[in-house]
């Protein structure tokens, strides 16, 4: 049930955004620990729509109120990229509000496998 409470607040801010957007006004982020119960969310529901052949990336996720690394994809394999990530990027990413490219991104080792994370991450709009 909390996860369906997480779902409607990350709804909730980001359509706020979209309005915010449509009449020029600035509409903030979350405050830091309701941002990041949604970045945790975001990590939860990624994991498995990566499925658990995917190369190892380590995803970082770095910004207002901390930083936590998570390792998505295959656990039997040796990470194969890093990724680093803005909290506000990353659930717009999953948002659907931004384009793998646009997303401005820290990343080394084997960028396909790194790509991959940002384009399922992006597959995974429901909003």
């Amino acid at each position: 049930v909390a996860d369906h409470f997480l779902a409607r607040a990350f709804e909730a801010w980001v359509h706020a955004r979209d309005i915010g957007t449509a009449l020029d006004l600035p509409v903030p982020p979350p405050p830091a620990p309701h941002l990041w119960q949604l970045v945790r969310f975001g990590v939860r529901i990624l994991g498995p729509a990566l499925g658990p052949g995917a190369p190892p990336v380590a995803l970082t996720v770095s910004g207002e109120g901390g930083e936590t690394e998570w390792i998505l994809g295959s656990g039997d394999d040796p990470v194969r990229a890093q990724l680093v990530l803005d909290p506000v990027d990353f659930c717009l990413l999953i948002g659907g509000r931004r384009d793998p490219g646009q997303v401005p991104r820290g990343m080394s080792g084997d960028a396909s496998a790194a790509e991959n994370v940002l384009t399922r991450a992006a597959s995974l709009s429901w909003l």
